[in-house]
């Protein structure tokens, strides 16, 4: 153990006052400086949260528009004898010519179509759009029932493209549908 003595002389050594005033001042404009460099960070970091609300709350979204056959949605399907209405849609040949689905969306969408068309029409029958090789078509989404509007997709060989992009033009969802000899296979990609 250290005496008591040591401790008390050791306790009694003062500090020059200059450089006691030099510590104090130092841990002042420290706290100043760290005050001034804290500001600055705080409005960087309000700014760019509010850059990326600003970003989420205006670009145009996916809103999950998708294609509906035999009430479930279309990932990779067969489709033997497509029929819209009453009509089978297979000629002589065999040879498959369109199939009806169901156009769900929650934002606006655009279709557009490659080697063939689509009309979409509300459930009254009421045409919607259209899109083929030379269109596409526009679609806003308060057009389209909660229980989705009525697709009708002829392809004009054997191979057809549908894509649904959003307003902004980013591709949501894109089929292919190809035809197998009797039948036809829908693939989303």
């Amino acid at each position: 153990m250290i005496p008591e003595k040591y401790n008390d002389a050791y306790r009694s050594i003062g500090a020059p006052e200059t450089l006691r005033e030099r510590v104090v001042n130092n841990k002042a404009a420290r706290g100043r400086r760290r005050a001034l460099i804290t500001a600055p960070r705080i409005i960087a970091a309000a700014a760019s949260i509010a850059v990326v609300i600003a970003a989420a709350l205006l670009l145009p979204r996916g809103g999950g528009a998708s294609l509906v056959y035999g009430g479930a949605e279309v990932k990779n399907v067969t489709i033997e004898r497509p029929v819209i209405g009453k009509i089978a849609l297979f000629d002589a040949d065999q040879t498959p010519v369109g199939v009806q689905f169901t156009l769900t969306a929650a934002d606006d969408v655009i279709v557009s179509v490659i080697g063939g068309s689509a009309e979409i029409r509300s459930r009254d029958g009421a045409e919607i759009g259209y899109a083929d090789d030379a269109a596409s078509a526009s679609i806003a989404s308060d057009v389209i029932p909660e229980d989705g509007a009525e697709l009708y997709w002829c392809m004009a060989g054997d191979v057809s493209t549908l894509s649904i992009k959003n307003a902004g033009g980013k591709v949501v969802a894109e089929y292919v549908m190809t035809d197998i000899g009797g039948a036809v296979t829908v693939e989303k990609k």
